[in-house]
């Protein structure tokens, strides 16, 4: 079982010679104690040191006593280099016997965990004659990258597509998608439920093979229409669209069709 975050900052204050202390910390100061660690997980977890622990959206969401998930041979790196940031808190210095096995866990701890993103080829590059249809793609182009493909489809849409917003304020509503090549994240938040809406896309002369329109509304729309604007056919077009339920498209510009992805 891991420890709890609790637990890797009284081990720190242990290792940071201030074990006597730790148990006079008042709720303030062991906040800021949890808010070092949080801080210090998520800077790791940027570098590609991804442990499993938990990093809270904000300070609030934290507990000292959540588990933090982390493999218990990591645990040494992560008390060694918080005994660090809580000494400096202090005023204090810690020993340099302690700033030697810091840095010789995180060292060993990096040369195991660290992950380098995978280089990827670009969209834009022919598939090439080893890429036949029955082999599982008939586009001219390399797919996007499965670690694209894998995310989230909101956190991906915020991350790689461009927003768009609109609030449609009566039923019946168009809500033209940016009339371009560029990938969009339209989110609409109508000011209530409509009974029907249309979604009009890029126009099939802008449109660019690869290109996805993501769509999702804050309310429900019961009749949902999805014009093509000039493409051959919307494939499984969505009929209706529910309340903070995503779905994606992507063109197919070998057809000139859209297709529902998810």
């Amino acid at each position: 079982m891991s420890w709890t975050k609790r637990q890797l900052v009284n081990k720190a204050y242990t290792k940071a010679g201030l074990g006597g202390l730790a148990a006079n910390l008042t709720a303030s100061q062991l906040q800021d104690a949890l808010f070092d660690l949080d801080s210090m997980m998520a800077s790791w977890k940027r570098k590609g040191i991804n442990l499993g622990y938990p990093i809270p959206e904000t300070q609030a969401a934290s507990s000292l006593d959540d588990d933090s998930l982390v493999p218990i041979w990591a645990n040494s790196a992560i008390y060694l280099n918080l005994a660090q940031l809580l000494a400096a808190d202090l005023g204090k210095i810690v020993a340099p016997s302690v700033l030697s096995a810091a840095k010789d866990a995180y060292d060993t701890m990096v040369t195991d965990m660290a992950q380098p993103i995978e280089a990827q080829l670009p969209k834009t590059m022919p598939s090439g004659a080893g890429n036949k249809p029955w082999r599982g793609t008939n586009e001219v182009f390399l797919n996007t990258p499965l670690e694209l493909k894998q995310r989230d489809p909101i956190n991906t849409a915020s991350d790689k597509l461009g927003r768009q917003y609109a609030s449609p304020t009566a039923t019946g509503f168009t809500v033209a998608v940016n009339d371009s090549a560029e990938s969009v994240y339209l989110i609409l938040t109508p000011d209530a439920t409509y009974a029907a809406g249309t979604i009009k896309l890029p126009n099939v002369r802008n449109a660019t093979n690869g290109q996805q329109i993501l769509v999702i509304s804050s309310q429900a729309v019961t009749a949902l229409t999805v014009d093509g604007n000039g493409a051959e056919d919307v494939v499984n077009e969505p009929s209706t669209l529910a309340a903070n339920t995503p779905f994606r498209l992507k063109y197919d510009g070998i057809n000139r069709k859209w297709e529902l992805m998810s």
